[in-house]
Parts: structure tokens; sequence; C-alpha cells
């Protein structure tokens, strides 16, 4: 099958479960960025893949620990945005018995390799969908009308073209009183001077960009933000949610946000 008759499980807008669906891409006419970063992810990715779960502990420390603070209502939903091989989704599903979970990804080829480790027992729980992130209502391809309760990001924002973008496509599927979690690189602020420049011309080489971080954007965005730096900024953990009072029409006030910590 040639490239022009890519079938619409293999674009970024179909969704894949224990019981394979496709959809179709919700993207205007002559906006091709979708295709192109999920072809950017399908390269990089198809051989990593069968080996992407045992190699990341080493360079993606922080994941666990933003996984042990999650926590939704009895019966919530939960999407990860960038869920990769679904490790994450997986690990969530015996902490939170009876919750939704649900993960979109532009890779293909990671998605090939989600299916395949979901264990039959979780396939009525766990779903994913090939979808773009920030091009349109991520709980479409999961047949959803209520909003998430938690919605998460591990190491998938830095490798976003408009990140911005995710995030308020995020924040449009999110409860009231849902909260947003995000692991990804920091910005080495505390590394001396070529390390830091050393280490992030090694993430630019594999399309990784940390700034503007996801803390930071949710900050511009209003939101109020926890957040823990890794190894002397070589990563963050952040944690948000709406401030409960809203400022009136017109105002230019911002909401205080909680400081930062170092940690580990």
């Amino acid at each position: 099958m040639g490239q022009e008759q890519r079938s619409a499980r293999d674009s970024p807008g179909s969704a894949v479960t224990g019981r394979v669906k496709t959809g179709s891409l919700d993207t205007p006419p002559g906006e091709a960025e979708p295709f192109v970063q999920a072809a950017r992810m399908d390269s990089l990715y198809r051989w990593q893949r069968h080996v992407y779960d045992a190699t990341r502990p080493l360079f993606l420390p922080g994941r666990d620990r933003l996984l042990r603070g999650i926590a939704v209502p009895a019966g919530g939903a939960i999407l990860e945005v960038g869920c990769g091989t679904g490790r994450n989704l997986r690990m969530l599903a015996p902490r939170l018995p009876g919750t939704t979970l649900c993960g979109i990804d532009v890779s293909t080829e990671m998605l090939r390799t989600a299916t395949a480790k979901l264990p039959a027992r979780l396939s009525g729980r766990i779903a994913f969908a090939c979808r773009a992130a920030g091009k349109s209502d991520p709980r479409e391809p999961f047949a959803r009308t209520e909003p998430f309760d938690a919605i998460v990001f591990s190491y998938a924002l830095s490798m976003m073209p408009d990140r911005e973008a995710a995030i308020r496509g995020a924040l449009a599927a999110l409860a009231s009183e849902g909260t947003i979690h995000v692991v990804d690189f920091g910005g080495f602020e505390a590394w001396p001077g070529p390390a830091r420049t050393a280490a992030l011309a090694w993430l630019a080489a594999w399309h990784v960009h940390p700034q503007p971080t996801g803390a930071a954007i949710l900050r511009s965005l209003g939101l109020s933000v926890t957040e823990e730096h890794i190894f002397r900024g070589y990563a963050m953990v952040a944690r948000a949610r709406r401030v409960n009072t809203v400022p009136l029409l017109g105002s230019r006030e911002r909401p205080n946000t909680h400081p930062s910590r170092e940690v580990g």
C-alpha cells in the first residue's frame, strides 16, 4: 500500500484499544503538521519501541513519582497525552481500580507496542487513540462526553511542536476540579555551562526541546502550579489545577502560584 493510501488506523486520528477501532483526522485542509509529526515520531520509534520500556528508566526519572501523586474520584477517568507504549497507564491500573484510562499518541508505531503489551484483563479499562495533541477534542476517539479528572504528560510536551495548543486542548477536556500532571526534561539550570550546552544539544538531536516547560505554560494560562526539580534541573515534575477564585472579567490580575523546589 502506498503512502497516499495510508489507512485510518495508521493516521493520527484513529482509536486503538484491546478491540481496534478506526476514526478520522480532524485537521483543516492544507494543515499537514500532524502528519509531519507522526512521520517523524514513527521514524524515531520504529525500532526503539521494542526496547523503550527496558531502557528509559535510565534517562526518564520522575515518572513513578508523578504517577504516585495522581488521585481521581472513584470511577473517574485519566487521559495521558503522548502515552507511547502505554507503560504509565498500565502502572496506574492496579493502583486506581475502577478508573477509566485513555491514552493518545501521534505515533502508530508506539501504539502498536502499547496494544501488544496490554494485558487482556485490562482491555476493557485502557484504550488508546492515534491522535495529534491539541488538534481536536481528545475525548472524541473514546466516545466520551464527560471530562477527564486528570490529564498526564510524561516526557511528551518537550517533543510537541505546539505545546501550548496541547495544554489548551487538555484543559478543554479537563473537569472543573481536575488536575494536570507533567514530568519532563528541565532546563538544566544548575548544571555547569558546558555540561548544560551538551545536554541540550543531545536532546535537540532527538527532537526534544525542554523550553518553555509545561510548568511555565500552565502558569502563563493562570493555573496554580507546584513544581519539583530533579537532579539539579535535569527533569521537573509539575502539577496544576484551576484556581477556585476566578478573576472578574477584564481583570489583569494573575493568581499566585506555589514556589518550585529541588528534590532528589
